[in-house]
């Protein structure tokens, strides 16, 4: 849905407003509550449209036996070897709401093979966890295991579980 992340609107709430659609639920609209507190209440129509049996379906649905694994094989980096990532300016931005527009809520990590990413990756979740309470999802996109380990629809699988988680 990266299209509503790049969506202009003249008032900032019509963005969270045009999905009402998309999942089937009717909610006030109320203009000036800005796009935050309409995205929460989104939210929560979302979740209490759905009835417990549902949920746990549709999360059972999102799960497959690999999804965790080489989240799981990575070991923890050797005390001070990431944090010079805590210093630069990406990972603090990539924290501030205000700079939401130019980082999507993404926290990009490219090297070449066999430089540590998935450690430095590893590092920067549990730091963020420790930091902010309201939500960290990450996908760790394995090219080795098993088909859906190593896929895009895996990858979606996990993004989508760990958000409605």
């Amino acid at each position: 849905m990266s299209w509503v992340a790049k969506r202009e609107t003249k008032c900032e709430e019509d963005a969270v407003f045009s999905q009402l659609g998309l999942f089937d639920v009717h909610m006030p609209l109320i203009y000036g509550e800005g796009r935050k507190k309409a995205l929460v209440r989104l939210q929560k129509e979302i979740k209490e449209s759905l009835n417990e049996d549902q949920t746990w379906t549709l999360l059972d649905s999102l799960r497959f036996s690999q999804i965790n694994a080489r989240q799981m094989t990575i070991k923890n980096a050797h005390a001070r070897t990431c944090k010079w990532l805590l210093k630069g300016s990406e990972y603090p931005n990539w924290f501030d709401g205000t700079k939401l527009g130019e980082y999507h809520g993404f926290l990009w990590i490219k090297g070449k093979p066999r430089t540590g990413k998935l450690t430095l990756i590893k590092f920067a979740l549990t730091n963020a966890r420790e930091t902010i309470k309201d939500g960290i999802v990450i996908s760790f996109f394995n090219a080795r295991g098993e088909d859906l380990e190593k896929s895009i629809i895996g990858t979606y699988q996990s993004l989508l579980l760990q958000l409605l988680e």
